[in-house]
């Protein structure tokens, strides 16, 4: 029987991120796993048409459930991006308490900035999971 994992990072599929092919590897190889991520819009900051207006806020790939938190999209500038990461977090955050728990681990799956692991230790308080931290920046 495999792990409950609940990966956390602001990117993910249709974004080309390693996160992706790590959690459809993990499913496939028979762990049920979370990703909680955020909407699309790397790099451009264009959200595309099929997440706009509350759209694909729950998915399911290649055996991974996705769980979509709302941020607000990139724009250029500190500030910009500053915002983006934000917001990000805040919605990561208030999506933890929509998820059923039960999970044996969290896996952080952090690029810049520090911001994104912040939700994955929310979810390590609410559910009494261990974090695994993978810094890739």
């Amino acid at each position: 029987m495999g792990l409950r994992i609940l990966a956390v990072c602001q990117h993910y599929w249709p974004e080309q991120f390693q996160i992706t092919d790590i959690c459809e590897e993990l499913a496939r190889r028979g762990h049920e796993v979370t990703a909680l991520v955020g909407i699309p819009n790397y790099p451009t900051g264009v959200v595309p048409e099929e997440y706009l207006d509350g759209k694909n806020r729950v998915q399911e790939r290649n055996g991974v459930r996705i769980v979509r938190a709302e941020e607000v999209p990139r724009r250029p500038g500190a500030f910009g991006l500053a915002r983006n990461y934000w917001s990000f977090k805040r919605g990561a955050d208030k999506r933890v308490h929509d998820l059923e728990g039960g999970y044996d681990v969290v896996f952080a799956y952090q690029l810049s900035p520090v911001l994104m692991a912040e939700p994955a230790m929310r979810a390590k308080r609410a559910f009494g999971a261990p974090v695994l931290l993978y810094c890739a920046d």
